[in-house]
């Protein structure tokens, strides 16, 4: 998925010059400021979920319990926190994508 999710940067990176056919000003820099709007909210996406990833390993509950008790309530806390603002930044893509005039230069 992260993959797919780094495959859409790179097209609305490539979106960003097919601006230019707007005509209105106006339009062209309320299209601008979306899309990369967008475009850094899907990296920190991709980053954070790579990071979450990486720190939960391929069995999650294996990892887990191998955490040294005195620490396991702070690296818990510390997943959640992720999990968590993941959770609201694909709420606000959600948001941003769902009938946009944006979405029509990629």
């Amino acid at each position: 998925m992260l993959t797919d999710l780094k495959t859409l940067l790179d097209i609305i990176r490539a979106a960003l010059g097919g601006l230019s056919r707007v005509r209105s000003k106006k339009a062209r820099s309320e299209a601008i400021v979306e899309l990369l709007c967008v475009y850094f909210v899907l990296s920190d996406v991709v980053e954070d979920g790579r990071r979450l990833l990486d720190a939960v390993g391929p069995n999650p509950r294996e990892t887990k319990e191998q955490i040294p008790k005195v620490h396991i309530a702070e690296q818990l806390k510390e997943w959640d926190r992720l999990i968590r603002r993941q959770a609201s930044r694909l709420y606000n893509l959600s948001g941003r994508l769902l009938g946009q005039d944006a979405l029509s230069v990629i």
